[in-house]
C-alpha cells in the first residue's frame, strides 16, 4: 500500500563556524559578518524615449531620430544606434538625422553590466526600442549601388506596383539569401539609362523608336550600350521622360544580380491578394547568375532565376 510521508525538519543548536551557517534572507547570526554586494545597474537602464520626428518619408528626404537612455551611476554601459548602413555608439541623449532608401527598422540599443568589457555584446544583458520609417517610392526608381539598403530598395521597388527600377550600369548585386522576391503587376525591371545629350538623342530616333542616324554619332557614354539590336525609345510609362537604351548589348553585359544560394525562385511573379495576373511585367537589359555556372541536374539543383504563376493555374518558370 503506498504510504505518503510528510517530514518537517526543525534546526537547533549554536552555529560555531560562519562557514556552515544557514542564513534565511533577513537573518545574521550572532558573531558573522555579512557583505552585501549591491548591483550597480539596478534599476536596469532604459531606452526612455526613441522617436523620429516623421516616420513617412518620400525617397531622398530625412527624417530627424531622437533618444534619451538612463542609466544608474556607477553602471558599465555602452548605446548603440542601429539600422542599415547605420551602427555606431552614441551617447546617452541626442538627434541624428537619417535618410533611408526603403522602409527602416532602427534602433536604440543599451548593453550593461560589469561583464561588459569582456563578454560579447550577444551575451550582454541589454534593453532596447526601435522607431520604423516608412519611405515612399516615385514613379521611377534608379539602383545605384549593392549594399543592404540598395538591397531593400530594389525588393521594396519591385513589390510596389507600377514601378519602373532601373540598374545602374555597374550594379553587381549580391542577393544570396533571398528568395521569392515578390513583383507587382506593371513593374519593369531594366537597365535602361537616358540618352545624353538630349537634343543629339531625340535626332537619332525616329517616330516608330527605331535609330535612324549611325550609332556613331551618339556620344561616348552610348556608343558602348547602343548596338544595332538595341534601339533607343521613349519610355511608355514616364511623361516626358528622354530616350534610354539598355546597358547590355553587343559591347557590355550589362549589370548583373547573382546568388551564391539556391532560392527556390529568386523573383515570383504570381497572383496578388486580390488573385490579380501579375500584368506588364518586363524584365530586360541585365544578367541573373545562379550558383552554378552550367546547368545541373538533380533534386538538390532546382533552384529558378524567375518563377511566374498564373491565376489560370498556368507556370512558367526561367
Amino acid at each position: 500500500m503506498p504510504v505518503a510521508i510528510s517530514l518537517a525538519l526543525a534546526f537547533t543548536g549554536t552555529v560555531v563556524s560562519p562557514a556552515f551557517a544557514l542564513l534565511r534572507t533577513g537573518v545574521v547570526l550572532p558573531g558573522t559578518t555579512v557583505l552585501i554586494q549591491t548591483d550597480p545597474c539596478l534599476p536596469q537602464p532604459q531606452v526612455t524615449s526613441f522617436t523620429a520626428d516623421s516616420l513617412n518619408v518620400a525617397l531622398g528626404q530625412t527624417t530627424t531620430l531622437q533618444w534619451t537612455v538612463q542609466v544608474p551611476d556607477g553602471c558599465p554601459y555602452r548605446v548603440y544606434l542601429e539600422g542599415p548602413g547605420v551602427v555606431q555608439t552614441v551617447g546617452l541623449e541626442g538627434t541624428m538625422q537619417v535618410s533611408p532608401l526603403a522602409n527602416t527598422v532602427y534602433a536604440v540599443q543599451v548593453y550593461f553590466g560589469p561583464g561588459l568589457a569582456t563578454s560579447p555584446l550577444e551575451l550582454t544583458p541589454s534593453n532596447s526600442a526601435t522607431v520604423s520609417v516608412g519611405v515612399a517610392l516615385p514613379p521611377l526608381v534608379e539602383i545605384k549601388g549593392n549594399t543592404g539598403e540598395w538591397k531593400a530598395l530594389l525588393v521594396q521597388a519591385l513589390g510596389t506596383p507600377g514601378t519602373a527600377v532601373r540598374l545602374a550600369r555597374d550594379v553587381d548585386m549580391d542577393l544570396s539569401g533571398f528568395e521569392n522576391i515578390a513583383v507587382a503587376h506593371g513593374v519593369s525591371l531594366t537597365s535602361d539609362h537616358e540618352l545624353e545629350p538630349l537634343a543629339l538623342a531625340s535626332s537619332v530616333v525616329s517616330t516608330t523608336g527605331d535609330l535612324t542616324q549611325s550609332i556613331g554619332a551618339l556620344t561616348t557614354e552610348t556608343q558602348s550600350t547602343a548596338s544595332t539590336s538595341v534601339a533607343a525609345r521613349l519610355s511608355p510609362t514616364l511623361e516626358g521622360a528622354r530616350p534610354t537604351a539598355s546597358w547590355r548589348g553587343g559591347l557590355e553585359l550589362g549589370p548583373r544580380l547573382y546568388t551564391t544560394s539556391r532560392p527556390r525562385a529568386l523573383f515570383s511573379i504570381g497572383c496578388d491578394s486580390n488573385d490579380l495576373n501579375p500584368v506588364n511585367v518586363h524584365f530586360s537589359g541585365f544578367r541573373i547568375q545562379g550558383p552554378h555556372q552550367e546547368s545541373e541536374d538533380g533534386d538538390d539543383n532546382l533552384e529558378q532565376g524567375i518563377h511566374v504563376t498564373s491565376c489560370v493555374g498556368d507556370v512558367k518558370n526561367a
